[in-house]
This record gives C-alpha cells, sequence and structure tokens, in this order.
C-alpha cells in the first residue's frame, strides 16, 4: 500500500512511531555514556518529535527535558531557597565544556552510529506499520 493513500493524521501517527522506534536507540546510548554525578542528567533525557507541516519538515531532538526539576535539599531557617536542580540547564556545559570545565562530548561520540541506527529502524518500522494497515 502507498503511503500517499493513508490517511493525513494516520501518516504523521506513523511517522511519530518510526520516528520514536528510530531515536531510541540513540537515547539509550546517550544514557549510558552520560557522566552521571547525581543521575539528575541521566533521568531528564527524552525524545522531542517536532513536525513543521507546511514544509513537511520533522525533527528529532534526543536531551535533557527543560520542564524536569529535581529538588535536593529541603528549605530550613537559616537557608530559605532550595537547591534546584535542573539538568537541560547544564547539560551543554557538561557536552561541550565551559572555559572551567572541560567538555566530556559524550554527544558526539554516539552521533555516527546513532544516524545509521536511525535509518534502520526508522525504515523498518514504517514498512512494518505500512503493511499492517493492509
Amino acid at each position: 500500500m502507498a503511503v500517499h493513500k493513508i490517511k493525513l493524521n494516520v501518516q504523521d501517527k506513523f511517522m511519530r512511531i518510526a520516528i520514536n522506534a528510530g531515536a531510541a536507540p540513540a537515547k539509550a546510548q546517550m544514557v549510558e555514556t552520560v557522566p552521571s554525578d547525581t543521575g539528575a542528567l541521566k533521568k531528564s533525557i527524552r525524545i522531542k518529535i517536532a513536525h513543521y507541516r507546511r514544509k513537511q519538515l520533522w525533527f528529532v531532538f534526543i536531551g535533557a527535558k527543560t520542564k524536569f526539576v529535581v529538588k535536593g535539599k529541603q528549605a530550613t531557617k537559616k537557608k530559605p531557597k532550595r537547591n534546584e536542580k535542573q539538568p537541560s540547564r547544564y547539560f551543554k556545559n557538561i557536552d561541550q565544556g565551559t572555559s572551567k570545565l572541560r567538555g566530556r562530548q559524550f554527544v558526539r561520540r554516539i552521533l555516527p552510529s546513532a544516524e545509521s541506527q536511525f535509518q534502520e529502524r526508522f525504515c523498518g518500522k514504517m514498512r512494518e506499520l505500512i503493511n499492517s494497515q493492509g
């Protein structure tokens, strides 16, 4: 069955499922290679899919979730503010480094294998979904 014969909302659903299946190994590799100082960065890594309909572009973002907040020490009378850690703010600094911190470049290490795995898994999942449509 041809892709253009499937309804548009079903096509979008298939694309999201296939993209997610293709990006899952890259996310797993990233979680394995992320330095685990506190563990908050590992827990916050997510897959985000963006679709721009006018240009028919699909993007996959794998990284720390922006709304993931891990609460540290509880507030006391002497220290009223909580120590909140937001991994999305320091994800880039750990990967690329700063003037005082050497970058660990865990994203660059997984990119070559992640690209080839993405293409294989995406195409396989898309074929499976289209064939199941009948």
